[in-house]
């Protein structure tokens, strides 16, 4: 009546998947990632290469980039707006665009418009909130800001930004 389901382990070959050479399905397959999320021509790339040929996939990304499916300049102004809205500094989103495989040149005329220092005291006020703080705790919260990317000076001028305003309030 009831067929009892086989839990038998499957069997996995270990000999490497043979590649496929069509375009067409190499271009289907990358416009599928492209559906769900932006990718730069590297990620797009290196996971293509995992079921296709190396033909296959650098033809399959430049239909997919002259059909405008894959753009390093608005991948760029993504990373720019997540690193942005995640209170990350100018040089954590430079690490992450190398990592990533996109041009500098594009990263940093997406970010021009970052005010830097405003973003590290925002960063500063959500860890630590609008307090005064002692020493150790400055020590730390300039090591916080350090580690998410932000320049010395600029975590400096933030600390200095939020004296500024505690000092107004109290007036």
């Amino acid at each position: 009546m009831w067929a009892r389901k086989s839990y038998k382990k499957r069997s996995y070959s270990s000999e490497p998947r043979e590649l496929s050479e069509s375009i067409p399905d190499a271009v289907n397959f990358m416009v599928g990632l492209l559906s769900k999320r932006e990718y730069s021509a590297k990620e797009l790339r290196e996971k293509t290469l995992k079921r296709y040929t190396e033909i296959a996939t650098d033809e399959a990304l430049l239909i997919c980039q002259q059909r405008g499916y894959q753009s390093e300049q608005r991948y760029a102004e993504m990373l720019v707006r997540h690193m942005e809205f995640a209170l990350y500094g100018p040089m954590k989103l430079q690490f992450e665009a190398r990592r990533k495989g996109v041009d500098l040149e594009l990263v940093r005329e997406a970010a021009a418009e970052v005010n830097w220092e405003e973003l590290a005291y925002d960063a500063l006020v959500k860890k630590y909130g609008e307090q005064e703080l002692e020493y150790e705790q400055r020590q730390k919260a300039l090591a916080y800001l350090a580690r998410r990317g932000f320049a010395a000076g600029t975590c400096i001028k933030a600390m200095e930004e939020l004296k500024r305003r505690l000092d107004e309030a109290e007036e």
